[in-house]
């Protein structure tokens, strides 16, 4: 597991909001999976251009975009002749029209995945760059990894082998820029008009043009990114390009050239599954199934929720934006961390994925802490510091749709839950602090019919009821400073919404004593 990394400078841009763009032809097969790899890293929108497909590719778009943020169009441009201007068209019309709502736009083709080695998402590895315009990713070229004909798998799948970094070729880069910062002039696809000095590489280190634009003058350092870039493919996929590309036909030894063999990373292998299902409900139109053995634990705070979801059995990913919790909870945790049964993630839930926002960090009391402004009013001893959120539509893009999601933010449930509405998969169960009746609203919103309002403080304390349905069987002491049990195992009838606001009009007396947990189901 990386941590996220911190933002010591998030700039004058509160929101980091990031969309890929991709020119695409022909694709079926992959376009999919490329469209769940990036909703993975973090980016907010695919911005897609299809050059006239045949294979039906634009039918797979389509029904992708009724459940992800994808925006559609035809590349621009003449039809004859090489497929370049119409690429060329096409980022420059994604800049026009799309370089007001983001803060980035990455710029790649459908046979290139982008790979992040130190960071989690596409918006902490840029937060390392607060004064460049244009990060420039170099190439990795793979080859054919001995596929004569088309793999069913996918491409990070089938193809591990690449060449290394003293291939000429792969001095080429592709960009993600700040497209508020860039020129009038075109460049190329590889690369924009930047202001002198706003580009650098994966690594940090300034961009030193060979005499093209888009090729570097040195070999690439792969530690912090690269682009898996799929030229090749099998050989079938070869001689087919080689087929709609005359000026290529006649030079010999262009296979041998291309189908490169000398370093493996296999890396990508461990997002295969997760990739896999998103890229099958994608091409279908419909949205993931809840994973029956995963728990969100959103506002883990010392992390007594999450032990009692390990016990029970669970896959937890857990949201924790204060620092020093944070590394409490890593070192308490570290070894369901390193078995992967648990992964924690230093950032604030928020409605938008890639705002930097300040935190409030209380020094004695950990649950007085939080992102409200009105809070650092109440005491003294606190301190804040910036971090940055992640929404539901890139948790569950990265990590699947949970069973069950307890979201405990210190009155910003509403917010995160609100940008959770439209095309994003929701869990079969989902609990929040209930001081105010708006996080019930936007969870009846969102589509939940059935609610319980849980007691946080009963007398006699939680207790399991003798056949637990929720997980493993387990005997647990103590409930202390938790939510308790949750979905299935929960006390009493569910009521519906109209219900609900009554019983929870009628205990607000006891709100100086205690206070209140309402728990949704979607059957």
């Amino acid at each position: 597991m990386t941590p996220e990394i911190q933002a010591e400078s998030p700039g004058e841009t509160p929101s980091e909001r990031c969309a890929v763009v991709l020119f695409v032809k022909n694709e079926a097969s992959d376009v999919a999976a490329w469209l769940a790899w990036y909703a993975m890293l973090g980016f907010n929108a695919c911005i897609v251009y299809d050059d006239d497909s045949t294979d039906g590719t634009w039918d797979i778009l389509e029904r992708a975009a009724r459940v992800q943020d994808i925006r559609l169009a035809r590349a621009p441009g003449p039809r004859d002749g090489s497929h370049r201007p119409r690429q060329d068209a096409s980022y420059r019309d994604a800049l026009a029209r799309y370089g007001q709502e983001f803060a980035w736009m990455a710029f790649f083709d459908a046979d290139e995945f982008l790979a992040l080695y130190q960071d989690d998402t596409i918006q902490s590895f840029l937060a390392r760059f607060p004064h460049a315009d244009q990060v420039c990713i170099n190439w990795c070229n793979y080859g054919s990894s001995g596929h004569y004909l088309k793999p069913s798998a996918l491409p990070f799948e089938a193809y591990t082998w690449h060449g290394d970094a003293r291939q000429a070729i792969n001095r080429h880069v592709k960009s993600i820029v700040r497209p508020a910062s860039v020129g009038p002039h075109w460049l190329c696809v590889h690369c924009f008009d930047v202001p002198p000095g706003k580009s650098c590489l994966a690594n940090g280190a300034p961009v030193s043009w060979s005499a093209t634009y888009g090729i570097i003058d040195a070999d690439p350092d792969w530690s912090a990114a690269k682009l898996m870039h799929y030229q090749c493919r099998s050989m079938e996929h070869f001689i087919e390009r080689l087929k709609k590309r005359p000026q290529f036909q006649n030079q010999p030894g262009l296979w041998n050239f291309y189908d490169v063999r000398q370093e493996e990373d296999r890396r990508p292998l461990v997002f295969g599954p997760r990739i896999r299902a998103q890229a099958t409900a994608l091409s279908q139109g419909t949205r993931l199934a809840p994973q029956p053995d995963l728990i969100f634990d959103i506002g883990m705070s010392e992390g007594n929720d999450t032990e009692f979801y390990l016990a029970k059995g669970f896959r937890v990913i857990g949201l924790e934006p204060d620092v020093k919790a944070y590394y409490a909870l890593c070192e308490r945790f570290e070894t369901e961390i390193s078995e992967q049964r648990l992964i924690i993630h230093n950032l604030a839930a928020g409605a938008n994925h890639g705002d930097i926002v300040e935190f409030f960090h209380h020094e004695k009391h950990q649950g007085l802490s939080g992102l409200s402004h009105a809070r650092a009013e109440f005491a003294q001893g606190y301190r804040s510091y910036h971090v940055m959120t992640i929404d539901w539509a890139a948790l569950t893009a990265k990590h699947g749709v949970p069973h069950y999601a307890k979201i405990d933010i210190e009155g910003q449930e509403a917010a995160f839950l609100q940008g959770a509405a439209g095309k994003f998969p929701l869990p079969s169960y989902i609990s929040v602090e209930c001081y105010q009746l708006a996080p019930v609203e936007a969870l009846h919103a969102l589509g939940y019919r059935r609610f319980k309002l849980v007691n946080q403080n009963p007398p006699g304390g939680f207790t399991l009821p003798p056949r637990q349905q929720e997980g493993r069987q387990i005997t647990w002491p103590h409930f202390s400073h938790a939510s308790g049990p949750f979905g299935a195992d929960l006390p009493g009838a569910w009521l519906d919404f109209e219900s609900f606001q009554s019983a929870w009009r009628a205990a607000q007396p006891e709100t100086s004593r205690t206070w209140f947990d309402c728990h949704a189901w979607m059957p």
